[in-house]
């Protein structure tokens, strides 16, 4: 697996997954040929390979190479090099890249595109990319680049034979080198991949998508891309013309749950309670909230909204009554709507900034 852009988040995806290649008992299981067991984080600057190479020491061992090309299919190049491990072997190795793309997409099976969406033309404008991809699973994780994106960024605008040839300009010219697409899957996990909780949206593909030259993944893939992101918390399954909201919903709302927990403690350290006290009791209230309303989704009571777990905790003339009004008067819940909103708008300005970064 090579993962193009091991920052934050490259590396918490990085962490969650060697976790659960330790510990088996990971929320979704898969066949373990089919799990990605060596990895290639590329990255660009110096002091990033420093970072990795401190922080995945345990991992670092010298590999051979991975097969690549267009002959067996990426599952079965998966299972081939599982089976190439021996007892003695560890249980992932890793190996730290930097500028070297290509290559490390020519080696791999499954790809994690991981960098800025800004950076993600200027990555997959390079045209050998087309043939190292052939028939592997791309897994991207930019905000706001569709799936059908990322399919075009890579290939042009050739659509619906799921080939691809050379591409100049508006003009798409066969290559007497035809090769098959890749399988892209577009998801968008949150930063709470560090501690394995966070809430990613994954973009269900289905065959309404060929049209826009996406495949329908195979079963295999379908469950490689659900364990990986498995392994750093739940799965939610969205439509592809809903993923930005989903990015959103939950991705960026981390930040506004952080606003509203740093209000909370300083108001009540403001009233004598130490930093650590209010933000302990402050935090595990809020946890606590959040497994009430989770516990609701999983009964499947749709008739239980936020708002009535609110109305629980109040009494009439009672101090979570007057606090409520407060945040009642300051129109709190309406500015949280905006927020998401106005989120949602940026997103789109991103994929369309993306869609139009030149990638030379």
């Amino acid at each position: 697996m090579a993962i193009l852009g091991c920052g934050n988040m490259g590396t918490a995806i990085l962490d969650g997954i060697l976790a659960a290649i330790k510990q088996p008992q990971c929320r979704k299981r898969l066949p373990t040929q089919l799990r990605p067991s060596r990895f290639i984080a590329c990255v660009n600057r110096a002091e990033s390979v420093t970072r990795l190479e401190r922080r995945y020491g345990d991992y670092l061992h010298t590999i051979g190479s991975i097969n690549s090309g267009s002959g067996p299919s990426a599952v079965s190049r998966i299972s081939n090099d599982s089976d190439r491990m021996t007892n003695s072997s560890p249980s992932a190795v890793v190996q730290i890249w930097q500028n070297n793309t290509a290559e490390a997409v020519k080696r791999a099976d499954v790809i994690l595109l991981a960098c800025q969406p800004s950076q993600a033309a200027g990555i997959l404008a390079d045209t050998s990319l087309r043939q190292h991809l052939s028939r592997k699973l791309l897994l991207s994780i930019c905000v706001g680049v569709s799936a059908s994106q990322i399919q075009r960024l890579i290939y042009g605008d050739n659509k619906g034979n799921g080939r691809s040839g050379a591409v100049i300009g508006s003009n798409v010219m066969q290559d007497k080198h035809e090769f098959e697409r890749c399988y892209v899957v577009h998801a968008m996990p949150n930063t709470a991949s560090t501690l394995g909780e966070s809430a990613t949206a994954l973009s269900s593909i289905t065959t309404t998508d060929e049209g826009a030259g996406i495949k329908p993944l195979p079963t295999e893939l379908e469950e490689l891309a659900a364990w990986i992101f498995s392994s750093i918390g739940t799965v939610t399954y969205v439509s592809p013309a809903l993923m930005n909201v989903a990015s959103v919903t939950g991705a960026s709302t981390v930040a506004f749950y952080a606003t509203a927990l740093q209000g909370v403690v300083n108001g009540a350290i403001s009233m004598g309670l130490s930093e650590k006290d209010a933000l302990q009791l402050a935090a595990q209230a809020m946890k606590g909230t959040a497994e009430m309303a989770l516990t609701n989704v999983e009964m499947m009571n749709a008739q239980t909204w936020p708002g009535e777990i609110r109305d629980k905790v109040m009494t009439p003339n009672g101090c979570t009554a007057r606090g409520i009004s407060v945040l009642d008067g300051a129109k709190a819940g309406e500015a949280f709507a905006e927020a998401t909103k106005q989120a949602v708008e940026r997103v789109f300005e991103l994929g369309r900034e993306a869609s139009s970064t030149p990638s030379g």
